[in-house]
């Protein structure tokens, strides 16, 4: 369960950078959903991400002036008594107790995903071109193509249907 985490619908709809995207998602994926507190370390994320603890320190400033329906996507708090910065993913914070995830009180949560999984079972079978790459790999993958081999492509093909349109918006195609 190292790699397992729930994603937030609604950050796909951020003007965000793919490299603030791709911090967030990798903050998200350390949450501890039994004590709802983040894992958000600037050496540790930096290495992890293969980017600089200069950018990873701007990602953060900037991600904690982007709010979905009234939540920040981090916050920074400085605790003068440890000296020290305090982060926390408020709105991942909301988006996961909504779906039931009360802190140590979790069966709610994993009980509630059980039972959407189980009303959805074409999508744990769906079989997508190109599954075994991440969103990044994808882009990389799909821009080698030319613009009619992209256009025949469906989004509804792809694991990441996002990387398909942001790619053919930026070939001006759409």
């Amino acid at each position: 369960m190292k790699k397992f985490y729930i994603a937030d619908k609604e950050i796909i709809n951020l003007q965000i950078t793919a490299e603030q995207f791709r911090a967030y998602n990798y903050w998200c994926s350390q949450y501890n959903v039994k004590t709802l507190k983040p894992f958000i370390n600037y050496i540790q994320t930096a290495s992890d991400l293969g980017i600089s603890v200069d950018k990873v320190k701007k990602i953060l400033t900037d991600l904690s002036m982007v709010t979905i329906e009234g939540d920040a996507l981090i916050s920074i708090e400085d605790n003068k008594v440890h000296r020290r910065l305090e982060f926390d993913l408020p709105r991942y914070k909301t988006f996961i107790q909504s779906i039931g995830f009360l802190g140590y009180n979790s069966g709610k949560g994993w009980t509630n995903l059980q039972e959407h999984l189980r009303k959805n079972p074409e999508q744990l079978h769906k079989i997508y071109k190109f599954a075994k790459l991440d969103q990044y790999e994808l882009y990389d993958k799909l821009d080698q193509f030319n613009n009619s081999e992209l256009k025949a492509i469906k989004t509804t093909e792809l694991k990441y249907p996002w990387v398909l349109t942001k790619l053919l918006k930026d070939r001006d195609l759409v």
